[in-house]
């Protein structure tokens, strides 16, 4: 599997979204969405057509080529049409509209491929000496811009400096549960070595088959576990960064008082302030035992109840998936066999099958020995995994139980498919995007207090700048004492110029989060589409310090410029 060579779209050449689910989603879409003609081939022609494409000129020397070729070997320097093209764009909404136009507006002049750690600062000092801007890259799934290649001015090289070989675990402190590793390593293969030495990392972002540890702390990503794990700052203990001014070292003492934790300035640094290269992890024993509950609860609200209980009574299942009734209708409506409850299973496919159709204002379900009310219009799906011992689930399961009463219990077998089908969502928009359709999504986070009108506002935000008919679909995915994020799937027909629908949609959108107490980014980062509203979510005396800070380490500003700063 080279990730890489799929620079149209996401993931693996070979693997694509289901035809079916593809064709149940095209059944729910409005039909004047969907152009008529569609051939079924385009992806397949995109990846034919590379020498049509025009990149720009390389602006490299001679000089400059021959001094990075001496660093790393002819073989890892790379200039071919083919590598700038895989590392020009991420994998955001926007950038895969522009990969399918034959002219690429910005390119690496080339892509450099270290394989020692001394390399990473060898190529950073030479950089610096020359004015060449650097651009770190891991698996290339940034969504945001993060990874595109930009220097300050028009005549400026731009070098990636992909990690790709930096992909070793180097050492396991079992006792310590420590693993120390270098950033450049796969989420898969990083969880598959760790998990033969019984331990877990316990991440697992939607970009985890493709992503790297590097990308995650550049980011400050969470997982789809992160509820019970941690997000990746806390996973991470200490780190090795390669900068202008020299190797930088923390030390992953268990905890210490002396100044502030300068982890921090790396994480989320999104490779501005250094190239991180390796990082000392603390790691979890593999659960005895993961089991999955789901429950169908009589509303938004009644979900947000528990969830909130959920906190207050210090429980952490691994899992944590709260859909908003437009998000529990729409996934209830994909599903042909419903892997629930006997009385569950009835009322879902006589009464939810048909949706966006008008429901009945209510439906009386059979749960032991009671009755209970749930309507179509307001019922949350909610999905938990709970991990540990046998004891420590079952215990766990029995307290979540008792938090839900007043919804429906559905089993495990929605939790399995959900999971089942996790690393294969991003898949979709590939499938959509060349039939008219945007498909894109964005995530935030607020306090309790502020949580109910950020949801509508945003809500409404999406609908008026998309149409009225646009499908707008949320769910909570992490969860915390102070409050809960807030992830946004929508889907509307595309424009004539989709960037420009979708630049106006982003700004709309976001001024309404920022204005109503989201944060800019729950786990997604800043990139280049953040960047313009970063001082609103920092405050001025903050980018001061930033920038000073910058202007210390990166004097010349080429490491990764126009993102984050």
């Amino acid at each position: 599997m080279n990730y890489c060579e799929k620079w149209w779209g996401w993931g693996d050449l070979s693997q694509s979204f289901p035809k079916d689910s593809t064709q149940k989603i095209l059944n729910l879409l409005p039909s004047q969405w969907l152009q008529k003609e569609v051939d079924a081939s385009i992806p397949l022609a995109i990846t034919k057509k590379i020498e049509e494409i025009e990149l720009p000129g390389i602006r490299l020397s001679n000089q400059d080529i021959t001094h990075f070729k001496e660093i790393v070997g002819e073989k890892n320097f790379c200039t071919d049409k083919k590598t700038r093209l895989c590392h020009s764009f991420g994998k955001s909404y926007v950038d895969l509209i522009q990969a399918r136009d034959k002219k690429i507006r910005f390119s690496p002049d080339a892509v450099i491929f270290p394989e020692d750690e001394r390399h990473v600062h060898e190529i950073i000092a030479y950089a610096h000496f020359q004015n060449i801007c650097v651009t770190p890259f891991g698996g290339g799934t940034s969504v945001l811009g993060g990874v595109n290649p930009q220097g300050t001015e028009p005549y400026q090289p731009v070098l990636t400096l992909s990690l790709r070989h930096l992909d070793k675990i180097l050492k396991i402190d079992a006792a310590s549960r420590m693993a120390d590793v270098q950033v450049g390593i796969l989420g898969p293969d990083l969880e598959k070595q760790l998990n033969s030495h019984g331990f877990t990392l316990g991440h697992f972002p939607q970009s985890f088959e493709f992503s790297t540890l590097g990308g995650w702390i550049a980011t400050r990503s969470a997982g789809h576990s992160s509820n019970h794990y941690g997000r990746i700052e806390d996973l991470v203990l200490s780190l090795k960064v390669a900068t202008p001014q020299g190797i930088l070292e923390t030390k992953p003492h268990p905890a210490s008082s002396c100044g502030p934790n300068w982890n921090e300035v790396y994480l989320g640094s999104e490779g501005s302030f250094g190239v991180i290269t390796q990082a000392s992890l603390s790691l979890s024993e593999i659960p005895e035992c993961k089991e999955y509950l789901s429950f169908l609860l009589p509303s938004y609200q009644e979900g947000l109840n528990v969830l909130r209980a959920i906190k207050k009574n210090y429980l952490s299942p691994s899992i944590v998936r709260l859909s908003d009734p437009h998000e529990t209708q729409f996934m209830i409506a994909l599903s042909d066999d419903q892997p629930c409850s006997k009385s569950s299973r009835a009322f879902l496919k006589n009464a939810w099958r048909s949706f966006p159709r008008t429901f009945p204002k209510n439906i009386y379900l059979s749960f032991g020995q009671k009755l209970k009310k749930i309507s179509q219009q307001q019922a949350s799906l909610l999905i938990l995994c709970l991990e540990g011992s046998i004891n420590e689930v079952s215990t766990l399961k029995s307290k979540i139980k008792t938090l839900c009463k007043k919804g429906l219990s559905l089993g495990k077998s929605v939790g399995i498919k959900w999971e089942k089908n996790y690393f294969l969502s991003p898949y979709l928009r590939d499938e959509l995007i060349h039939r008219g359709v945007l498909l894109d999504t964005l995530e935030t986070v607020t306090s309790w207090t502020y949580f109910e009108k950020l949801y509508l506002e945003t809500h409404k935000a999406l609908k008026n700048s998309l149409g009225q008919d646009a499908i707008v679909l949320c769910h909570i995915s992490h969860i915390y004492p102070t409050g809960a994020s807030l992830y946004f799937t929508f889907l509307a027909q595309a424009h004539d110029n989709p960037i420009t629908q979708w630049i106006r949609m982003k700004n709309d959108v976001t001024q309404v989060i920022m204005n109503n107490h989201g944060a800019l980014s729950h786990h997604h980062g800043v990139g280049q589409d953040h960047k313009k509203w970063i001082y609103d979510e920092k405050g001025p005396l903050v980018m001061d310090q930033m920038k000073a800070l910058k202007k210390f380490i990166d004097p010349k500003n080429i490491l990764n410029p126009n993102k984050l700063l």
